[in-house]
């Protein structure tokens, strides 16, 4: 299991340190966290961020290919750079 530490205060703690109560409910909620809610959660992150890299990706390739079709003076830049501004 994945462990995640967190602290707990509650507004009705005065001191800085918290109580080994506080601490001790931090950690069951961090610990009531299963193994398939973390690799869920773990997938779903990767997608995202595999989705921004793809989306990324797709942008620089679409300026070169701008820039190539510029530079050869095609239309086909025009297309393009119309497709980037939207």
């Amino acid at each position: 299991m994945h462990c995640i530490f967190i602290l707990v205060f509650h507004s009705s703690t005065k001191n800085i340190v918290p109580n080994s109560a506080d601490l001790m409910e931090g950690y069951k909620a961090a610990e009531s966290v299963t193994d398939e809610q973390w690799k869920i959660h773990q997938r779903s992150l990767f997608a995202q961020c595999e989705a921004v890299a793809d989306m990324k990706f797709t942008y620089v390739v679409s300026c070169q290919q701008y820039g190539n079709d510029k530079r050869a003076a095609l239309s086909s830049a025009q297309d393009i750079l119309q497709l980037m501004r939207k």
